[in-house]
């Protein structure tokens, strides 16, 4: 990891910006599988309740989509009864620069 961190990522702002940015879509399309499953929907049935197609749904669960909204975050996470809450924190560094 320390190689590739130097090798693509140390001293290049925007490429540890892309990369942390991917890891937040990531993140919020593993929340949104791992909460429907739960929930015992199908990736049909929460588009129903959310109103929006099952490919909308499919390309949410998908960690390389990057159109992921607040407002359809806020109306997914309403139809598996949950709640998004906001709060900043830090940068993360994946090794010293």
């Amino acid at each position: 990891i320390e190689i590739i961190h130097r090798r693509f990522y140390a001293g290049r702002p925007k490429r540890q910006a892309e990369l942390e940015q991917a890891f937040v879509h990531a993140a919020i399309a593993q929340e949104i599988y791992a909460w429907r499953v739960r929930a015992g929907l199908t990736q049909a049935a929460l588009a129903a309740r959310v109103g929006t197609s099952v490919s909308a749904i499919c390309r949410l669960e998908d960690a390389d989509y990057d159109g992921h909204s607040i407002n359809i975050l806020l109306r997914v996470m309403a139809a598996l009864n949950r709640r998004v809450e906001f709060r900043t924190v830090p940068m993360r560094r994946l090794a010293r620069t």
